[in-house]
């Protein structure tokens, strides 16, 4: 297929720049998806693409043709090639790899979660690796959805390399924090109950049977979960850990709760 190329002066370099910022990322509604097997994830996924780049170095690699037959099937999909030097421009990581994808990011709807049954909330998580940790262990685990209110952009592309693709395989909403209480209200009318991960208050994970619908609500590393989630009755967990260990990462701890849900049955 034909490739354009990408000129020094494009305007698309400067949008491209531009979406290391969260507020252009959603004024413009994409996000950038760098590295090969990253954007073979999103080649894979049900996400829109609206345009793929290479370093003119990688043309003829197996990345390249997979583009190619992409693209060929999706005539709204541009497929531009930079030399080297331009395509450095364009990442925010050193060791890049030479491909790119801008991919449109997806709109939080509400009914989506009307045919889940378990759902991970992150209430105000800061860090972009904590985010795309917890985005690729709900997805290991078989949760449905996972809604980020405030805190690390999780189309950040930091967040997106931690999810190591995961973010295009599980829907993942980005929303303000003011929006959580219209999302919790939501949740709760359609039975949901909430679990919170606790440092040491609540049940022990070694006994706690998971109910569903269930929501694992996950907070700040510092202030821990919002209040508003903890408004109505919900369950507390915690993970019990030796002496020497004050707490765990919100990252590692939400991974082994997830892990524990899934393998556990559920509560009837």
């Amino acid at each position: 297929m034909q490739f354009i190329d990408l000129g020094r002066h494009s305007r698309l370099i400067k949008e491209i720049k531009s979406l290391a910022a969260p507020q252009d990322r959603r004024k413009c509604g994409l996000f950038a998806a760098e590295g090969i097997r990253v954007v073979e994830e999103a080649l894979k996924s049900p996400l829109q693409i609206d345009s793929l780049i290479f370093a003119e170095s990688l043309e003829g690699s197996a990345i390249c043709r997979k583009i190619s037959e992409y693209a060929a099937e999706r005539e709204e999909v541009k497929v531009f090639r930079a030399a080297d030097d331009i395509f450095q421009r364009l990442v925010q990581t050193k060791s890049d790899q030479g491909v790119l994808a801008l991919v449109h990011i997806p709109k939080a709807q509400k009914r989506h979660l009307r045919a889940c049954r378990r759902v991970l909330a992150l209430s105000g998580v800061q860090d972009p690796g904590n985010v795309g940790t917890l985005i690729r262990s709900a997805s290991a685990f078989h949760f449905d959805s996972v809604l980020i209110f405030g805190g690390a952009d999780p189309f950040n592309s930091k967040a997106v390399r931690s999810s190591a693709g995961a973010v295009f395989h599980i829907e993942t909403f980005y929303l303000t924090e003011g929006e959580a209480p219209q999302w919790r209200d939501y949740l709760l009318e359609l039975g949901f109950r909430f679990v919170t991960a606790e440092a040491h208050d609540g049940e022990s994970l070694h006994s706690v049977s998971f109910p569903e619908p269930m929501a694992l609500i996950l907070g700040a590393e510092v202030k821990g979960v919002d209040s508003i989630w903890q408004d109505s009755a919900h369950l507390k967990v915690h993970i019990p850990i030796g002496s020497s260990s004050e707490s765990l990462n919100v990252g590692v701890a939400g991974s082994i709760i997830m892990y524990e849900a899934d393998r556990a049955p559920a509560a009837d």
